[in-house]
């Protein structure tokens, strides 16, 4: 049987921890478990986790389970692997979770578990957890032989899924963070800040703190924004909204034919119906759209490639050619039987794909379309012969994109910066229609069809954004002492010699916080103090301070220190002793150790004869590492 001896929820830094987490201990017999309940076990979740594409970690525990051994961690393995499977089921970045294992006289073998929380303020993995034993030890009874009900498990991973990343966008956000070293916390709803105090930076998807509510909402009204673009002498194409057909056909006269029709207020390419050439398709595409939203808009055709250039900062990072769906013919199979086949072989590559392209949906649009172009879904199309499925150009509904990043020339790279710069927006989506990407905007008819102030980010960009955005990985100087240390001469001087760089010491204690020494509030702990520094954008670094009275925790409100100082006597050898775990667990948070030979002797004569190496350095060397630490922070270069 699996048991849970204990749990505990830490919000703050655990080693190797990116997010809150939740430390389980468990214990089992190996002796009890045949190897054959082992794969019964596992094949309870099969149906799950393949309707959540994870095949290539469902093979992972294949592998696992076929070598069974019941002396060793194998258990334990599938427990941590199908963890990783819920978490990213639920929309939580991929992470790993971590155990420790420990054989006890009596033939049980004790297994502590590290799981990461999407939530800072309690544990919903624990309860997963919870089933998950459950599940097991049903399955691993001799008489046990259908499957288990997962209906329990099942909402436990909705609930999660409620609360954690909404969005592609930031999950892979949170997960470029942990690969570039980039710390990152939780701040409410979606909202996730990056890095800490001046260096730190919000996402709420593609939003940032320095995405304008007033340009966001420009942009979402794409008439308004298509207007004010073109006062700025920007290629739009013209548009009008429209509230009846009869307005439709009246603007679409005067347009001049082709046309497009589009709700205003949807992205994706839902509902957009383009190059309407009739007043019947556009009476057809007009009826539609009103089924779906009462915000509609006309728009001048313009002819070309459908093209998403991707902003950060001034600079085009990503440029795609987006092709709508369509199939191309072999001379021997209808269409209807060359999009089954496109979306096999779609499906198929989804499977073991990071990116889930979507399949052609055989809806009333694409046979509209196809009758409007004299196809029917049982034609058989010449060898080599594409046949569009959609005007649109939209990946959503099944279409394709290529980069053409290396072939854009710059002046249409340039148009995008400066739509983007007008907008005063840092990230923005750039829509254009050209004919040739490769050739100059100015010398061919082309127009800016939209703008996106939230763009998906192609995948693998999201580490390129963070780069950009956020210096030094996001990090500013952060020292914890650990002893008597404030309102004591030697921390006036340090923050004497920080404010006279122009830097702002925040200092942070288990009951106040101060700013450049001056006490700005009281508080309940150390974390709530830390917290309150790292979310201000003008702290230039952090002093954090626990008195030797203090409770040792393992944990810490930041994930990494540039040095921890050992200031006290700590006469109380005792003391030292019973949190000797404790200490030598500070060189994960960092690898400088420092004790001040004159205040902390013992405790580095004690401490170094433990796996907690201590380096004895003066109070002059002190001053002189903190100055050298603080100079090469001021001297980076970045927007302070």
């Amino acid at each position: 049987m699996l048991k849970i001896i204990s749990h505990q929820f830490i919000r703050d830094y655990l080693p190797q921890s990116f997010l809150p987490t939740t430390k389980i201990l468990l214990c089992y017999s190996p002796s009890s478990i045949n190897p054959e309940k082992i794969e019964f076990f596992i094949t309870n979740f099969f149906e799950l986790f393949e309707k959540e594409k994870k095949v290539k970690s469902l093979s992972k525990i294949q592998g696992v389970y076929k070598t069974f051994n019941p002396d060793d961690m194998k258990v334990f393995k599938m427990i941590c692997l199908i963890l990783e499977l819920s978490a990213e089921a639920c929309g939580m970045p991929k992470v790993n979770s971590r155990f420790t294992q420990q054989k006890e006289n009596d033939d049980k073998i004790l297994f502590q578990l590290f799981c990461e929380e999407p939530d800072q303020n309690r544990s919903y993995i624990f309860l997963l957890i919870q089933e998950l034993v459950n599940v097991f030890n049903r399955c691993i009874q001799v008489d046990y032989q259908s499957l288990v009900d997962l209906s329990v498990f099942r909402n436990l991973l909705k609930g999660i899924k409620s609360i954690a990343p909404q969005g592609v966008n930031t999950i892979r956000f949170i997960q470029s963070a942990r690969d570039l070293n980039i710390p990152c916390r939780k701040l409410a709803n979606n909202t996730y800040q990056f890095g800490w105090g001046r260096k730190s930076k919000w996402f709420d998807s593609s939003f940032t703190d320095k995405t304008p509510t007033v340009s966001a909402n420009l942009v979402k009204n794409k008439i308004a924004c298509n207007l004010f673009l073109r006062n700025l002498g920007f290629p739009v194409p013209r548009s009008s909204m429209i509230k009846s057909l009869k307005d439709a056909t009246r603007i679409a006269n005067l347009f001049s034919y082709p046309v497009v029709i589009k709700p205003t207020n949807l992205d994706q390419g839902i509902g957009v119906y383009c190059d309407l050439k009739t007043v019947s398709e556009i009476e057809d595409a007009f009826k539609k759209v009103s089924k779906i939203s009462s915000q509609i808009m006309i728009e001048e055709h313009i002819g070309g490639k459908d093209y998403r250039l991707q902003v950060c900062e001034d600079v085009v990072y990503w440029a795609i050619e987006r092709k709508g769906p369509a199939v191309i013919g072999d001379g021997k199979k209808s269409i209807q039987e060359l999009i089954a086949i496109f979306n096999d072989l779609r499906s198929f590559e989804n499977k073991t794909s990071e990116i889930e392209w979507p399949l052609i949906s055989l809806n009333q649009d694409i046979k509209d379309y196809l009758r409007i172009n004299d196809y029917k879904l049982e034609d058989i199309p010449s060898k080599g012969k594409e046949v569009k499925l959609r005007a649109a150009n939209n990946i959503s509904g099944g279409g394709t994109m290529f980069p053409v990043l290396n072939i854009a020339h710059q002046d249409n790279l340039n148009l995008a910066i400066d739509a983007a710069k007008c907008l005063r927006l840092d990230i923005a989506g750039i829509d254009l229609i050209i004919p040739d990407i490769s050739i100059s905007w100015k010398e061919q008819k082309a127009a800016i069809c939209e703008v996106n102030a939230m763009p998906q980010i192609s995948a693998g960009h999201h580490q390129y954004i963070l780069k950009k955005t956020m210096p030094e990985n996001g990090r500013i100087p952060t020292i914890l002492f650990i002893g008597n240390f404030i309102d004591t001469p030697r921390y006036q001087s340090l923050v004497s010699l920080a404010t006279s760089k122009k830097l702002n010491i925040g200092t942070a204690t288990s009951n106040e916080v101060r700013f450049n020494s001056k006490k700005i509030t009281t508080t309940e702990s150390l974390l709530q103090s830390s917290n309150r520094l790292v979310s201000d954008p003008t702290v230039d670094a952090i002093f954090m301070h626990m008195n030797s009275n203090d409770q040792f925790n393992l944990s810490f409100p930041v994930d990494k220190f540039d040095a921890i100082v050992i200031v006290d006597k700590f006469e109380d050898e005792s003391k030292i002793r019973k949190n000797i775990r404790w200490f030598e667990n500070l060189t994960l948070f960092s690898n400088r150790i420092l004790s001040l030979k004159e205040e902390a002797f013992q405790i580095a004569t004690v401490l170094n004869q433990s796996k907690c190496k201590i380096e004895e350095i003066t109070t002059e060397k002190l001053n002189t590492f903190i100055e050298e630490l603080l100079d090469n922070y001021v001297n980076h270069t970045f927007n302070r």
